[in-house]
């Protein structure tokens, strides 16, 4: 992906992001790609995946990142991937002065007229894990 194709897809996720009502939410990041099936009743757990996910509260915009192994997450994360990604603005769950955390992510909340800045976060995010730009894909609810 060139980086004109990463600032049109900036420009599309700003653009929905800026759309979004009040609780309503939208994944960018790689399809989702089931596992083998297991267990009596032979279900099939979604594989990790490299996912950035967005929801509107109110007058703020909650953001979050796929989480690293190391913290409990989903997805290997190199301790360099890592810094950069908390460079970007990510809080990690074990960052001092957070709020309670649930799924082990990487999140940042921010004031909603500041979508451009969650978005170009998650651009970069994606871009710096190493998603393959012809995977990427926007899931609205997710």
């Amino acid at each position: 992906m060139t980086d004109a194709t990463w600032t049109a897809l900036h420009e599309q996720l700003t653009a929905w992001l800026e759309s979004l009502d009040d609780g309503e939410s939208v994944v960018l990041g790689e399809p989702v790609v089931l596992g083998e099936p297991h267990g009596l009743l032979r279900h099939r757990k979604p594989l990790p995946s490299r996912f950035v996910r967005y929801v509107r509260m109110e007058h703020h915009l909650g953001g979050e990142c796929v989480g690293s192994t190391a913290f409990g997450g989903d997805w290997e994360i190199s301790p360099a991937e890592d810094e950069r990604l908390r460079a970007l603005g990510w809080r990690a769950p074990d960052d001092t002065n957070t709020h309670a955390w649930g799924d082990p992510l990487y999140k940042c909340d921010v004031p909603r007229h500041e979508a451009a800045r969650l978005a170009q976060m998650g651009v970069d995010s994606l871009r710096l894990l190493g998603v393959a730009p012809a995977a990427v894909e926007f899931r609205p609810g997710g």
